[in-house]
């Protein structure tokens, strides 16, 4: 197994995906960290915006890159030969894959940090690498699932196409949740904070706001219950897990504390894992029943 592992990891290694990757992932952190430097300008412009998103396109492109070619030149069938089980032939490569990714990311945060030393090795250097390695476990979830549809898609060109469509599916959903949540959370709070509090008329029936006069009807707003259910919801989609990572981080970047509604969810991490693991699982049952020759 560790032979294997060892293998797969030189195979990236010495690709020219990983190489061209890495260069790109590094600068990408230098243009990302460029605005955050002391006495620099703190808007974060649309250019670092766009190069904060570089490392996940860039770690699934290496993988779906690196996986494929073994459909390609067809030395799956030439590693069961020598005796290695499609099990051990899958996690080996997912082991390197994940590798990889770790490696993309870290060159990102070298760059970011190489861009603005002086605010990332500052007094709040803990809590910028804590939350730049959850980051990072969400974006090896990502590429977890990049390693799973490479093993059931024999092409790059398929495998990558789908690896992008679900990042973009997973996009467009937190950004319906985080419009649902936005437009609801606080209208429900306060009405469900006046129903408890206010009696409803022993005539009518109806709850009536004792300021304007007017009945409010439980209909005008969401349950708490709901809105809740959308923010778990928002936490366990990855791409919405990046952004609640990012309004943590980002005060810390700027200078100072994020306040509580800022604060992502503890338990966010041990999501990314549980995707990583489920994702593993999975895929290693679907490639268990392709045919590699």
């Amino acid at each position: 197994m560790f032979r294997l592992i060892n293998v797969c990891t030189k195979k990236y290694l010495s690709s020219a995906a990983f190489k061209i990757g890495s260069a790109l992932s590094f600068a990408a952190g230098l243009v990302c960290g460029l605005p955050f430097r002391r006495g620099a300008d703190s808007a974060v412009s649309s250019s670092a915006m766009i190069a904060a998103a570089a490392p996940v396109i860039i770690s699934i492109a290496i993988i779906v890159l690196n996986i494929t070619k073994e459909w390609k030149f067809r030395t799956f069938a030439n590693k069961l030969v020598v005796g290695h089980t499609k099990v051990k032939i899958f996690f080996a490569e997912l082991f390197a894959a994940l590798l990889a990714g770790a490696a993309v990311y870290a060159l990102f945060g070298a760059g970011f940090a190489a861009a603005s030393p002086k605010t990332v090795f500052g007094p709040r250097l803990v809590p910028i690498l804590r939350i730049s390695a959850q980051m990072a476990l969400v974006g090896l979830s990502l590429c977890t699932m990049a390693a799973v549809i490479s093993f059931t898609c024999k092409t790059h060109n398929s495998a990558l196409i789908l690896s992008i469509a679900a990042i973009f599916v997973m996009f467009f959903i937190s950004e319906q949740l985080y419009d649902f949540i936005y437009r609801n959370e606080i209208n429900s709070q306060i009405y469900e904070n006046y129903y408890s509090s206010v009696a409803a008329d022993p005539l009518t029936g109806e709850y009536v706001d004792p300021m304007t006069g007017i009945a409010v009807e439980r209909a005008d707003f969401v349950p708490m219950r709901t809105v809740n259910l959308a923010k778990a919801a928002y936490a366990l989609d990855p791409i919405g897990a990046f952004d609640l990572y990012a309004n943590e981080l980002y005060p810390y970047l700027d200078g100072g504390v994020p306040d509580q509604y800022c604060l992502a969810q503890r338990w966010l991490p041990l999501c990314s894992a549980g995707l990583i693991a489920a994702l593993a699982g999975l895929g290693a049952l679907a490639f268990r029943k392709k045919d590699v020759k």
